[in-house]
């Protein structure tokens, strides 16, 4: 979302500064960068669905934290082989 907005912003200030400066060339930049934002956060979102569709766990889960809770549940025994 705040990359959304700052494509709009930078697409706008581009555009003032071409028809105060008539620097033609701030398009083309504008757009250079853009696409480089477009494609940084496309390759976030990338490596994060393939981490998925291979079964990855996420990074925000701890393994031991979990094994941890699952021990102390009542009725437990012992805990391996976890598969998260």
């Amino acid at each position: 979302m705040a990359a959304d907005a700052a494509v709009s912003v930078a697409v706008v200030v581009a555009a003032a500064g071409i028809l105060l400066t008539g620097w033609d060339w701030l398009d083309p930049a504008v757009a250079i960068l853009v696409s480089l934002l477009i494609a940084w956060t496309a390759f976030g979102l990338l490596r994060s669905s393939l981490g998925l569709s291979f079964d990855g766990v996420p990074s925000s889960i701890d393994r031991t934290k979990v094994v941890a809770w699952l021990r102390s549940r009542p009725g437990i025994a012992s805990v391996h082989d976890v598969h998260i």
